[in-house]
């Protein structure tokens, strides 16, 4: 039988200060990294709803759309787009406080309080959400309401409800009918509210006296339905033309659409791998001390309150289970009622710490100051302390990456240009992702309203390429055409021509400033000119060259264009996907444009680099390379200088606090990589400013190296790469007088950069011969470099002779899409390959990489070991058995 303490009398004042206090503090925290422009997707497709009062993708938000038109009306910041925003940073500090105030009467102290606010207000999806439109901050404010209101109603551990219960229920009624038709899924956890309501209170059944005040407090939660028909009845933006009959408007209430998605994987086959991504969900939100937190205070409330143990263990569990089994690539988001609960389990364990209360017998005080035999006022300090420790690491751990993240305006970066260069009067086919801020900039800022941009919708059970392709060939040769999509099918019929990150269908757009180049390589290829100029960059991140050329004269061979980065010492440190064209693709006098996107690699040290183009052709046995007048084999197109990066790239071996001594740089992290046999490669992670010089990297059975470190006047960071022998142990550094022991390089550790976005830092492949016919399953850990603004694709092929094997997608199972990550985010990749039942023996070599799941560009591997192969990483040779 569960245990039941008396309740601790809290004080009011306290709970309302410290409720005041995590909101003032996570507004101002919110705003601070608030995301200062329109947004991609379902994050653009609210604002332009905020501001244009429409209607939303099923079921609707009404109440999110009218508090966003509201906040479309307010007198401050940059524009709609920001304000509504901003809506999501005040909600979400509402739902911080509410988190503080049912921690608290979880915990009956105000440090369960604070536990509870830090840890769901540190959360990376939690925090994600409230600095961007969306309507998950809301989902969580009312999953926090009716928690908040239900702990008030018949507080954990007392023996009956509270004197203010019947406000609390009313309370409870309204938030959990606005809930509902804010999103249906909130009634996965509250069925364990009824639940929980019923157990605590099961006279309530039979008193209807005390039901009216509950069933008005209801009634808005119906009524804000109303704006859904009513919108759409005015022709409101993105309405459903049958949105005004009672069928449409149950569909679209209901999200029926959304019907086959439900339990699409709680299969036999399917669920041991959807529950299987539950660890990467909670690891990309919680540091380990919080998780262990919330299980320890599941433990607790099941063994001392079972009710409550109820209330938050059977809601996380079912809606967890739900999240995981629903068909859609937003599982990290669907999950935010468990963040809630979670937090309030992180607070729990406190309970357990708190002195009795004033009043209580002596039996029941001496039960709440000791555990067992143990005493608790010891434990109560040190479990307070370790638990807001734990709660603002998580919070400083996540803090870079949103400030990072408040300072780009990316989305416009990427479709404002498109807008504006597309040719009159074209229709812009568009995914999702783009459509609604394109839709945006037309609809609320007037940008380009001649033009038409048309949202490209899956069709169930038909391949996604299939339907582009359709839907283009519908539209030419009547009017123009742009795409955001890249396909293999659309590329092979028909000339693509880049426009900002989109292509021009069958049409040439060159760019609006172009700088002329004049050079003819080999006779051939007239290399006409370049988009705007580059000046800085910086490793990691892209650099952009858009090259227009043309024929002088028919091609008799195939060609290929390159651009490379070239440093002062001469050496590649980064090139662009080369581009190749048959003889018969670009006539005689008809130009082509080229967008090509150089990523410097990591360790290129800060300096003064070269950006070239040239072409080559290929020979028998090899290539060529077709020369400029003067013998040159590539032509400068630009000069850029490369500046330390802003932030470190995440690592596995952080060092913390570390600072510059003088004009001595300090060691921030370091990585190893095992990719190339019989070799170890360390990477060091350094912030400066440094004044040049070398560092010397010893070991137990090394004899010293010297570490060149470049000269860099600004602060910033840069990374040094060194080879060493397999064996290498007992590593230190030493640099400035300072030595700097390093952690030894587990046997199996990577660290292969992707982009500039993503590292390699964990394989495991199944080593055994694969016999036709069988399946091979690849499981990759991925480590986020940055804060990561576009939507990447894993891609796993396996290739033998004269048969392969693909599986791409967006990583893990689709649950956690790149947009999700963070620096330090690390997700686990589970793809399963199968050979072919024809596959003659011999050997098949299995490619890991990244592409972006628009452009299909690939992410270029940042190591020059990898140079032949740069756009996928070979992992590994598997036997096939005969």
């Amino acid at each position: 039988m569960a245990f039941h303490l008396s309740p601790h009398p809290t004080r009011k004042t306290a709970g309302l200060v410290g409720a005041a206090l995590a909101f003032a503090i996570a507004l101002g925290l919110y705003v601070a990294t608030l995301l200062p422009d329109v947004l991609p997707a379902d994050a653009g497709e609210f604002q332009l709803v905020a501001a244009t009062a429409g209607v939303a993708h099923p079921p609707g938000y009404p109440l999110y759309s009218m508090l966003g038109w509201l906040a479309t009306r307010l007198p401050w910041g940059s524009g709609p787009a920001w304000r509504v925003n901003l809506l999501s940073a005040v909600i979400g500090a509402g739902t911080v406080a509410l988190a503080f105030d049912a921690g608290r009467r979880m915990s009956r102290s105000v440090a369960g309080g604070v536990v509870a606010a830090l840890t769901l207000g540190s959360a990376t999806t939690f925090w994600a959400t409230a600095t961007q439109a969306s309507i998950r901050p809301l989902v969580a404010f009312f999953t926090a309401l009716c928690l908040d209101a239900l702990l008030a109603y018949r507080p954990p551990f007392a023996p009956r409800p509270s004197p203010a219960a019947d406000r609390a229920l009313t309370v409870f009624a309204a938030g959990f009918s606005l809930g509902l038709t804010h999103h249906p899924s909130l009634a996965f956890p509250g069925l364990f509210f009824l639940a929980y309501l019923v157990w605590a209170d099961p006279r309530l059944l039979i008193t209807p006296r005390r039901w009216w005040r509950p069933l008005l407090a209801a009634l808005p939660g119906l009524l804000v339905l109303l704006y859904l028909p009513v919108r759409a009845a005015a022709g409101a933006p993105l309405a459903p033309a049958d949105l005004t009959t009672w069928d449409g408007f149950w569909e679209h209430v209901l999200a029926r659409g959304f019907r086959g998605d439900m339990f699409a994987f709680a299969t036999p086959e399917a669920l041991p791998d959807r529950l299987a991504l539950l660890p990467d969900l909670l690891r990309l939100q919680f540091n380990p001390v919080l998780l262990a937190a919330a299980g320890l205070g599941g433990v607790i409330l099941v063994w001392k309150d079972r009710r409550s143990a109820l209330l938050l263990l059977g809601g996380l569990v079912l809606h967890t289970f739900v999240t995981l089994t629903y068909r859609a690539p937003q599982t990290v988001e669907y999950e935010m009622p468990a963040y809630v609960i979670l937090a309030l389990l992180a607070a729990a364990p406190l309970v357990v710490l708190a002195e009795g209360a004033k009043g209580e017998s002596t039996t029941e005080t001496q039960r709440a100051r000791s555990f067992g035999k143990i005493p608790l006022r010891p434990l109560r300090l040190c479990g307070v302390v370790l638990f807001l420790a734990a709660g603002l690491s998580n919070l400083l751990a996540h803090l870079p990456s949103f400030v990072v993240l408040a300072r780009t305006e990316d989305t416009r970066a990427v479709v404002e240009p498109v807008l504006r260069a597309a040719p009159e009067q074209a229709v812009i086919l568009a995914d999702w992702h783009w459509a609604t801020p394109m839709w945006y900039l037309q609809q609320v800022e007037g940008l380009r309203p001649d033009l038409e941009v048309q949202y490209v919708y899956p069709i169930p059970g038909r391949e996604y390429g299939e339907v582009w392709q359709e839907r283009l060939e519908a539209l030419l040769p009547e009017r123009p055409v742009v795409v955001t999509h890249w396909f293999p099918q659309m590329e092979a019929d028909h000339t693509l021509s880049p426009v900002g990150m989109a292509f021009a269908v069958d049409q040439v757009v060159e760019p609006l400033s172009l700088y002329p180049l004049g050079t003819t390589l080999g006779g051939t290829v007239e290399l006409v000119g370049t988009g705007e100029r580059l000046t800085e960059g910086r490793p990691g991140l892209p650099l952009e060259v858009t090259l227009v050329w043309e024929p002088r004269g028919p091609l008799k061979d195939p060609v290929s264009l390159f651009v490379h980065l070239i440093g002062p010492d001469g050496r590649l440190w980064g090139e662009g996907r080369d581009r190749s064209y048959g003889p018969e693709n670009v006539p005689v006098g008809e130009r082509r444009v080229e967008r090509f996107i150089i990523v410097p690699y990591l360790h290129a040290p800060p300096g003064r680099y070269t950006l070239v183009a040239g072409a080559y052709r290929p020979t028998e046995g090899g290539w060529e390379r077709l020369r400029t007048p003067e013998g040159a084999e590539w032509v400068v197109v630009g000069e850029v200088t490369l500046r330390p990066m802003g932030s470190p790239p995440a690592s596995r071996h952080p060092f913390l606090w570390p600072h510059p001594i003088g004009a001595r740089p300090a060691l921030v992290g370091v990585d190893y990589d095992r990719s190339i046999p019989h070799q170890l490669r360390v990477y060091l992670h350094w912030r400066g400013p440094s004044a040049g010089g070398e560092a010397l990297l010893e070991g137990a059975n090394l004899p010293a190296q010297a570490i060149p470190l470049p000269t860099v006047d600004e602060p910033g960071y840069f990374t040094t790469v060194i080879d060493l022998p397999p064996e290498s142990r007992d590593l230190r550094v030493r640099v400035g007088g300072r030595t700097v022991h390093l952690p030894a390089p587990g046997p199996e550790e990577r660290y292969v950069l992707f982009g500039g976005e993503v590292a390699l830092v964990g394989l495991e492949i199944e080593d055994t011969d694969l016999p036709p016919g069988s399946s091979l399953e690849v499981q990759a850990s991925f480590l986020a470099l940055r804060p990561l603004l576009h939507d990447r694709h894993v891609t796993v092929r396996l290739i033998g002779e004269g048969w392969w094997s693909l599986n791409d997608g967006t990583p893990a199972l689709g649950a956690i899409p790149t947009l999700k990550w963070i620096a330090g985010s690390q997700v686990t990749d589970r793809r399963v390959l199968r050979v072919p039942p024809d596959a003659p023996p011999g050997e098949a070599v299995l490619y890991l990489g990244w592409y972006d799941a628009f452009s299909g560009e690939p992410l270029k591997v940042l190591d020059e070991r990898f140079i032949e192969t740069t756009e996928a990483l070979p992992v590994g040779n598997l036997p096939i058995a005969p």
